[in-house]
């Protein structure tokens, strides 16, 4: 005889079971649970918040030389 469990109870073990894969594959708050490879270093928050900020400082910096290159002409040298 075929013993037939109710679908609702398959669900939850199922959901249960893929909760805690996420987890266990996410590690505590997101982090990688591997040690870091080549080039991982890259892709952690501090870096990757280093390197936006970096970018941010570089278009500030051009955009502040190019409004000075703007403002003033340049001036011929003057032969003497």
């Amino acid at each position: 005889m075929l013993i037939q469990t109710p679908p609702e109870a398959n669900r939850s073990i199922r959901s249960q079971r893929s909760k805690i894969e996420i987890t266990l594959a996410d590690g505590p708050k997101g982090h990688k649970e591997t040690h870091m490879g080549r080039g991982d270093n890259k892709q952690t928050l501090k870096m990757r918040r280093k390197r936006s900020q970096a970018k941010l400082k570089a278009r500030i910096k051009r955009k502040i030389v190019a409004a000075k290159a703007a403002k003033k002409p340049a001036t011929p040298s003057k032969k003497k």
